[in-house]
């Protein structure tokens, strides 16, 4: 099994040009996570939630310090294992002009 590397570019192990690498800076960008400011209230490994107010005005600190833990958990944690022989998740479908 092979993951990409920083010194590889944005290619996957199976050529995927849209390929994110597990604990990148894009990776941490899906999950809704950015670096955390000296001013953020809410971190985590230095990590803070990029929106605090999508969780709604009913959101406790409590519940959101869960949300910041479990997506750090996700970004900081093993890269998931995928066999070697796994099938493309999405293929594109090739439109003619015929």
């Amino acid at each position: 099994m092979t993951m990409a590397t920083k010194d590889t570019g944005t290619t996957g192990p199976h050529g995927q040009t849209d390929y994110i690498e597990h604990g990148s800076q894009e990776h941490a960008g899906l999950l809704g996570l950015r670096k955390a400011a000296k001013e953020d209230n809410l971190e985590l490994n230095s990590w803070t939630l990029e929106d605090m107010t999508a969780y709604g005005p009913q959101a406790t600190m409590d519940f959101l310090k869960e949300v910041l833990r479990q997506k750090v958990s996700e970004l900081t944690g093993p890269a998931p294992k995928v066999p070697d022989n796994a099938p493309p998740m999405w293929e594109p479908v090739v439109e003619s002009n015929n």
